[in-house]
C-alpha cells in the first residue's frame, strides 16, 4: 500500500519535471516481492 507521503512525493516530482520542462513518466514503489506503479493505477502523471 501507499502511503501519503509517496502521493506527496509523486506530486512534487511532477510539479518539479514541469518547471524544468522534464514529462515524469511513472513513479515506482518496490518493496517485499511488491510492484506500484502510479502510471499503472492511473495518476495522472
Amino acid at each position: 500500500m501507499i502511503s501519503t507521503e509517496d502521493r506527496t512525493l509523486t506530486t512534487r516530482l511532477r510539479e518539479a519535471g514541469d518547471l524544468l520542462g522534464i514529462r515524469l513518466l511513472d513513479h515506482l514503489i518496490l518493496g517485499d516481492d511488491r510492484l506500484y506503479s502510479f502510471a499503472d493505477q492511473g495518476w495522472p502523471l
